[in-house]
């Protein structure tokens, strides 16, 4: 069979042949499709408290068929990622007939870990308001569902605009980015997978004999809570963890399973399939936030995992080349995606999501180095990001991270207006060319520099007689 091996922590996955899975008792599962749940992430980047020996096969969900073709989803806790799995025969759960491999892949760890502590530890009843934490992401949209299934109302927090829809389509009755949730919304239950400084906050929220439901902690460690804190509230902590409960009590994990396959097929439940990706491609993780909003510092403190490589790529002109001209709204927005998106980016960067060390590249502009007369503040922002680049690359090396500028002449991309094209004497670049040079920057051993891309030339600026890196 073909395997995605994780010989060591931080290292990459290799899709290598192995002998097949010997059954022992054991039903052997052809696999169709396994989930990418942030456990596994956690494991390969060696946090995870109980960690495999590595090397390994990890993934711990996996949807495929039995030796007999009948189809089956089950959690295995580890070697999901290959093509065949020997699965205890208490962990396999049939799929239902109308749902895909992706989604059975994607439904058994995120919606149990959703039902079970808002059916099992707290009490939501019609009317009860139930905010989720990270709503767009597998627990959090697993939870909106479940909540509404309960006759809750449900309101949801995310990191971006661009995900609020997804959590109204789900039945979340209204939707908010973390900065913009109402001071006066409280709560009966508040399920959070984030952690962190929103855990703290989340108990001034609670309503009498209200509710805190602890299952992740994706932005930093849970901060103590005073119990006297909670006795003079009248309100509660509960944690849950569901590798620990399948160990000691798999019939009640085997009830609720019951319970939500009910809820599936009657169509109150659907798993949220983010991506899907082929076994070849397990080493690659790509995240995809359309609409991302670069200049929201709550944005960037809402990402959750850890990364080796990260592109800050938002750019916008002004449009405007005459300064007496100039908007208020005009200078704001460039300055908020231009500079304050590098900004906060390389901050969460080398705060918490680059724990191993990885590259930055942040996009500058030719412009940055030289100028450009057809929008000065434009300019202005790109001589920005190459200062930024150059004076915080050396506190950054001492965190294992590398950081890039790149300078780009002038792309074929909307960026550059119908009227600047006429004006421009040079032949616009491909982005598939300036692409190609993003990964050159991206893995150069040193810090600090400016990568110059120009039509068929990549090459490193010099600095003329100004000390620091090239």
């Amino acid at each position: 069979m073909r395997a995605a091996v994780l010989r060591e922590v931080d290292g990459p996955f290799e899709v290598v042949d192995l002998p097949d899975p010997v059954a022992d008792g054991k039903a052997l599962v052809r696999v169709r499709a396994a989930g990418i749940n942030f456990a596994d992430i956690m494991v390969r980047r060696g946090h995870y408290p109980q960690m495999p020996e590595l090397p390994a096969v990890i993934g711990s969900e996996i949807a495929g068929e039995l030796e007999d073709g009948t189809r089956v989803m089950a959690l295995t806790g580890g070697g999901g990622y290959a093509e065949l799995a020997a699965v205890d025969r208490a962990q396999i759960v049939p799929l239902p007939d109308n749902a895909s491999f992706a989604e059975g892949a994607a439904f058994l760890l995120a919606f149990l870990t959703a039902y079970m502590p808002l059916t099992r530890q707290v009490r939501v009843r019609p009317g009860s308001v139930v905010l989720v934490y990270a709503a767009a992401g597998g627990v959090g949209s697993a939870a909106i569902q479940v909540a509404r299934t309960l006759g809750a109302r449900v309101f949801a927090a995310v990191g971006s605009p661009a995900k609020l829809d997804v959590c109204r389509s789900l039945g979340a009755e209204e939707a908010f980015v973390y900065d913009e949730l109402p001071e006066d919304l409280g709560a009966d239950v508040v399920l959070d997978p984030v952690g962190g400084e929103l855990f703290a906050s989340s108990f001034a929220r609670l309503r009498p004999l209200g509710t805190v439901i602890a299952i992740g902690s994706a932005a930093g460690a849970w901060l103590p809570v005073e119990p006297a804190r909670l006795v003079g509230r009248n309100v509660g902590l509960a944690g849950f963890y569901l590798g620990r409960l399948l160990r000691l009590e798999p019939e009640l994990v085997g009830q609720a399973v019951g319970e939500l396959l009910v809820l599936w097929q009657t169509g109150a439940l659907k798993p949220l399939v983010g991506a899907e990706l082929p076994l070849g491609d397990a080493d690659v993780t790509v995240l995809d936030l359309p609409e991302f909003d670069v200049g929201d510092p709550g944005a960037w403190r809402a990402l959750d995992g850890s990364f080796d490589a990260a592109f800050l790529n938002a750019g916008v002109v002004t449009g405007e080349g005459e300064i007496a001209s100039l908007t208020d709204e005009q200078y704001e927005r460039a300055m908020r995606a231009n500079i304050d998106g590098v900004v906060y980016g390389v901050r969460e960067l080398a705060a918490r999501l680059m724990p191993a060390g990885g590259s930055i590249v942040a996009t500058a502009s030719l412009a940055g180095l030289t100028g450009t007369p057809l929008d000065p503040i434009y300019s202005l922002t790109k001589h920005a990001v190459v200062g930024f680049v150059r004076s915080c690359a050396p506190q950054l090396l001492a965190r294992g991270i590398r950081i890039n500028a790149l300078c780009p002449g002038f792309t074929d991309t909307p960026i550059v207006p119908d009227e600047h094209r006429d004006a421009i004497d040079v032949p616009l670049m491909e982005p598939s060319f300036v692409a190609e040079a993003a990964m050159q920057a991206l893995n150069d051993p040193e810090s600090g520099g400016a990568w110059v891309v120009q039509p068929n030339r990549v090459l490193q600026f010099r600095f003329p007689n100004i000390p620091g890196p090239r």
